[in-house]
């Protein structure tokens, strides 16, 4: 009996180092293979979390949203990847924050550039976020 479980246990580690080895050697194996499931304004997406979070996070959350606005900012977070703030005239400060997919060129956005990022997104924490991003 001992036996067993101690194979069950080392198959198990097995298959997590496999699938994290898959994950870091393809980390964007789907890339581009995701649809926008919803289509709106950066503005409009604040809008509805900011009137409601929990009717925004049903509709929104976890879903393909395309957003179109204003680039607010273009920054790296502390894992280094990307991010660009997205919003409009409304929403200067408190913007979308799109977490780039890696390959995602944005080095030439600056301030004030219209822009279209597809994202899944994850609700707000302070800011409204999507990540997975592409342009």
């Amino acid at each position: 009996m001992r036996s067993f479980f101690e194979f069950m246990v080392g198959l198990v580690v097995v298959l997590f180092i496999a699938m994290k080895l898959i994950d870091f050697l393809w980390p964007e194996k789907w890339f581009g293979e995701e649809t926008a499931q919803v289509t709106m304004s950066a503005g409009r997406l604040i809008e509805a979390y900011n009137n409601n979070e929990v009717a925004a996070d049903n509709d929104f959350k976890d879903k393909w949203v395309r957003i179109s606005g204003t680039v607010i900012s273009v920054e790296k977070d502390l894992s280094g990847d990307a991010v660009v703030q997205v919003g409009d005239s409304e929403h200067q400060y408190l913007g979308v924050r799109c977490k780039m997919r890696k390959g995602q060129y944005v080095a030439s956005f600056s301030q004030g550039d219209q822009i279209s990022v597809m994202g899944r997104c994850t609700g707000k924490l302070g800011f409204v976020f999507m990540e997975k991003c592409e342009l």
